[in-house]
């Protein structure tokens, strides 16, 4: 029932021998009826676009507005928590732009310092929000934690594609590093994290720092709920269907697919498909084994579990997963009225933020080499 735990928890177990394809998860949970009838409206509506041919750039625009309100946490938090526009010349650490914006929260009457924080990433589809449309559950975060959160301009697509995506979010966090003093951080506590769509770009921000042997600089990376692999190009779309039947959309091939397309310069090219700047989760395993390390979460439905799942594991092989969540039942990410009460979503949240420890207590160590080594 809803008012009691919905989480699940368990590591992925190391895979073993060569296989690749995992089997069908067994369902934790049930389908309620008043989120069953908020689903199936939105199966109608994704089932006219895709017989319309898929989401056009014009419609792209129409729907920023609305999709501007979609920030779900209390405006109270607002009130709690002290905000900063900041704006600093991303191009100095590989972003574009001289005058790219980071928004920092800091909850009110904050305690002990230097602080914690957290570079977070905004969600949005890739395609429709900004950080300034996120500055409630932002203020949220900093409060409920008591941590620093970091909210940066990364763009949307189609005007900016996914690499410049992971290089913007890279930059914001690069800034955020080296002003770490400045903004009274604990250097050796600063994470990385985002849901849905920001859990995609903190993916992205994690695979540059391991391009750049610089994994060790962040304590962990959390990413909820991710379109981060490929696995709707590579099953059949009945089986998607059929996995996923209370996903954000009726068809998560043709809708999310026709969505990440905008993100790519040549979306019909062969090597789109395993395009790591498109799908991050198929990089390569000596990128996958300087990365952070990382937290996912996931839900039982969820359209993007069996992709979070995949990389999960590689993670896994790699020593790379803190940990791997499946919350039973509907939903998208923890800021999602459907997947639980509040109380069980800031008790979820705490789980990840524990994390965020000086390296003397950290929970995650590597196995067989530091990180300079690697």
């Amino acid at each position: 029932p809803p008012d009691q735990a919905l989480f699940k928890t368990g590591l992925l177990p190391p895979p073993t021998g060569t296989a690749g394809i995992l089997p069908w998860f067994e369902p934790m949970g049930k389908r309620y009826p008043d989120v069953q009838a908020k689903w199936d409206k939105a199966i109608q509506q994704w089932t006219q676009l895709d017989r319309a041919g898929g989401m056009k750039e014009t419609m792209i625009l129409k729907m920023r507005p609305k999709m501007a309100k979609v920030d779900k946490a209390p405006t109270s938090f607002l009130e709690q928590c002290d905000m900063e526009e900041l704006e600093f010349d991303a191009t100095q650490f590989g972003g574009a732009g001289p005058k790219a914006k980071i928004f920092m929260y800091r909850r009110k009457g904050e305690g002990a310092k230097p602080s914690k924080a957290m570079v977070w990433y905004h969600g949005g589809q890739m395609l429709f929000t900004g950080p300034a449309d996120w500055h409630k559950s932002c203020c949220q975060l900093a409060v409920e934690l008591d941590v620093v959160v970091f909210n940066p301009e990364v763009g949307v697509g189609p005007e900016t594609k996914a690499p410049q995506m992971g290089l913007n979010g890279y930059a914001a966090l690069k800034y955020v590093l080296a002003n770490s003093v400045r903004f009274e951080l604990n250097a050796a506590a600063i994470g990385i994290g985002g849901l849905s769509a920001g859990a995609f770009t903190c993916t992205l921000v994690a695979m540059e720092l391991a391009k750049q042997r610089e994994g060790h600089l962040v304590a962990m990376a959390f990413a909820d709920s991710g379109p981060v692999d490929n696995d709707m190009l590579v099953y059949p779309e009945v089986e998607s269907n059929r996995q996923f039947p209370c996903g954000l959309y009726t068809s998560p091939k043709a809708s999310h697919i026709v969505s990440m397309k905008f993100l790519s310069d040549d979306p019909e090219s062969a090597a789109f498909g395993t395009d790591p700047a498109i799908f991050p989760a198929q990089m390569s395993d000596n990128l996958v084994m300087r990365l952070p390390p990382f937290v996912i979460f996931t839900r039982e439905f969820d359209q993007f579990r069996r992709g979070n799942e995949q990389f999960g594991r590689r993670l896994a092989q790699h020593q790379k997963l803190l940990e791997f969540w499946v919350q039973a039942g509907c939903g998208h990410c923890l800021d999602d009225a459907t997947a639980g009460t509040e109380a069980v979503r800031l008790e979820n949240l705490k789980l990840v933020i524990r994390h965020l420890l000086p390296p003397d207590q950290a929970l995650f160590t590597q196995v067989g080499a530091d990180a300079e080594q690697l």
